[in-house]
């Protein structure tokens, strides 16, 4: 219960929820203290009432801060558990929610659950916290797809040019000669040619500049 200082990055924090966090210590020799440093994050959904209803009626769709607090007040710890897995108890015990409502309720936060799962597999890739947030917010489930079958789409994600995305490739060994690899390269070095102020490009400029980033 002692207060620490955590140092990385959180997709969409919200206040009174519990997170864990994965990391390692680091010590700061000069004020002699320590800071948490994190490189991965996980929303557990063991809450406060304030955070329970500060996550539903800001991320949930039609949930407003009253109708959270209800289903706090009636289900208590247990209220995501009750939410995802329950929707007709919920529809039944609580006014104001419909069958229909509640099972699109159960059914975003199934599917937020599943998020969860991805960013693991691609934290074991080795992947980075903006990374993958920036990445499964352009692509939602199908991320890990586009990372397996066609990793250098991502090049299509500001902030994510070739050589960011041909790291990530290495990570996921796909091979130098991966025709994908090799487009993006050629892509890249047109991109790279012509905003030195060139308005005509020959062809062994291109192939040389891609060679080099090869």
């Amino acid at each position: 219960k002692k207060e620490c200082t955590a140092k990385g990055s959180i997709h969409n924090p919200v206040v009174g929820m519990k997170y864990r966090l994965d990391g390692r210590w680091a010590k700061d020799a000069q004020r002699n203290t320590w800071t948490f440093v994190f490189k991965s994050s996980e929303l557990t959904f063991d809450a406060s009432k304030e955070g329970f209803v500060r996550y539903l009626s800001s991320e949930v769709k039609g949930i407003g801060q009253k109708i959270a607090e209800v289903i706090y007040e009636k289900y208590g710890a247990n209220a995501f558990e009750t939410l995802e897995s329950n929707p007709i108890q919920v529809a039944n015990d609580i006014p104001g929610i419909s069958l229909e409502r509640a099972t699109e309720i159960s059914t975003y936060l199934k599917k937020e659950a599943g998020l969860r799962d991805l960013r693991k597999r691609m934290y074991a890739i080795g992947l980075t916290n903006w990374q993958i947030n920036t990445i499964i917010q352009k692509y939602g489930k199908e991320a890990e797809k586009v990372l397996r079958e066609d990793c250098f789409k991502l090049t299509e994600i500001k902030g994510l040019g070739f050589k960011r995305v041909s790291s990530i490739a290495d990570m996921l060994e796909i091979p130098k000669d991966d025709p994908g690899r090799m487009r993006a390269a050629v892509m890249y070095a047109i991109d790279a040619i012509m905003e030195d102020g060139h308005t005509c490009i020959l062809g062994h400029e291109i192939i040389s500049k891609a060679q080099e980033l090869l």
